[in-house]
């Protein structure tokens, strides 16, 4: 009697192990059959405009802000790629930057990530200085890869450190306090109508030094916790993105894409896929969801992508 239960014992074993492999992506596995669109293209811009480094990108009131990691400034463009004017320069007072990446905008203010000051830099519509929020001292060089606020005017910042102590997600309030969110994060954070929503780039393993690419999730910020809304495609890393009209827009790092998703995290499109598997960085659109602007660093270039015949 006792071998019976025992080999019903190993055979559920092996049956519970068989049904998991069935589920589980084999290693090195990119889960995503890529639907490519024919209505999107990229078209010139920006090419006879050099960047020393190029950062983040972010469009409002039809005008593209760029910073640039290396000269410490802010580009700003008209949507067409033409120079408005700059703003700062190296050092650690008002209106200077050290290695600047992200930046978005709240309630009529401007919030620049300046990672090497390890604060997040606060500008009035107008470009002057507003003010400042410290941030906890990463000990490496542009740590700080993106931010986000919400409209009680917190701001949430992420890492792309892959070392456990630093890899978070940081809630950062007007009066200076700096709290974690979650556990390990590393990854990008945007604005979806009044919330918060994160996707990992990177899975951190809390008790080791070391990142991967294996699953990817997408998150609601709440409470000072992640809440899972679907688990994106195996491998997919995801790079920043954006909501318009109810779609959310996704640099997808496997394969060096632009694609649409469903809010409910459902793979729909690829606007574009780039050439060579393009390092991308950071991305921004209009509000129809009809031009997108995308930065490489390895390229050291912004790339317009827009939908044919405008």
């Amino acid at each position: 009697m006792k071998k019976i239960i025992c080999a019903i014992y190993i055979a559920l074993i092996f049956g519970l192990s068989a049904c998991n492999d069935e589920v589980k992506p084999a290693p090195g596995t990119f889960e995503l059959d890529l639907n490519v669109s024919t209505e999107y293209q990229m078209d010139d811009f920006f090419t006879e405009f050099v960047f020393n480094k190029i950062g983040g990108v972010f469009y409002w009131n039809d005008v593209l802000f760029v910073t640039d990691k290396y000269e410490n400034r802010i580009y700003v463009f008209t949507s067409d790629g033409n120079l408005i004017r700059t703003i700062g320069e190296t050092g650690n007072g008002e209106l200077q930057f050290l290695h600047p990446t992200a930046i978005t905008y709240q309630s009529g203010l401007f919030y620049v990530l300046d990672n090497n000051n390890n604060r997040i830099q606060i500008l009035n519509e107008d470009f002057t200085y507003n003010s400042e929020r410290t941030l906890n001292e990463i000990p490496a060089d542009e740590q700080y890869v993106d931010i986000a606020v919400d409209e009680q005017s917190i701001a949430y910042v992420t890492t792309m450190y892959g070392v456990s102590k630093y890899a978070h997600i940081y809630e950062v309030f007007q009066n200076g306090v700096v709290l974690q969110v979650g556990e390990n994060f590393i990854g990008y954070i945007t604005n979806v109508g009044s919330e918060i929503w994160a996707a990992n780039k990177l899975e951190m393993f809390p008790k080791e030094y070391a990142s991967k690419t294996a699953h990817n999730y997408l998150y609601k910020v709440r409470n000072r916790e992640l809440k899972l809304i679907k688990e994106l495609p195996y491998k997919y890393m995801p790079g920043d993105f954006i909501e318009r009209n109810g779609n959310l827009y996704f640099l997808g790092g496997a394969k060096s894409t632009l694609d649409r998703f469903s809010l409910e995290g459902e793979y729909e499109e690829t606007l574009f896929e780039f050439a060579n598997r393009l390092r991308l960085d950071y991305l921004c659109g209009d509000e129809n969801g009809d031009v997108f602007y995308v930065t490489s660093s390895e390229e050291n270039m912004i790339y317009r992508i827009k939908k044919a015949g405008l």
